[in-house]
C-alpha cells in the first residue's frame, strides 16, 4: 500500500499525508479519468502487472482498491 501511495503522491503532487486509502480518487481527490489512467499505468509498470483489457477504472474508485490490483 505504501508504495502505491508514494507513486500517487509523486504523480499527482498531493502530499502523502493527504492520500487516505479510502478516499475516492475522483470525488474526494479530484483526480480526473486521464490522471487515473496514468496512475494505473504507472502502478502496472512499477509492479510488473500485465495489462488487463477488461479492467474498468470505475471498479477501482479508491487507492485501497488500486493497491489490490
Amino acid at each position: 500500500m505504501e508504495s502505491v501511495l508514494k507513486l500517487v503522491s509523486d504523480k499527482t503532487g498531493y502530499p502523502r499525508d493527504m492520500l487516505d486509502p479510502d478516499l475516492d480518487l475522483e470525488a474526494d481527490l479530484g483526480i480526473d479519468t486521464v490522471k487515473q489512467a496514468e496512475v494505473f499505468a504507472l502502478v502496472r509498470e512499477t509492479f510488473n502487472i500485465p495489462r488487463q483489457d477488461t479492467l474498468k477504472l470505475r471498479d477501482y474508485p479508491t487507492l485501497r482498491h488500486v493497491s489490490g490490483l
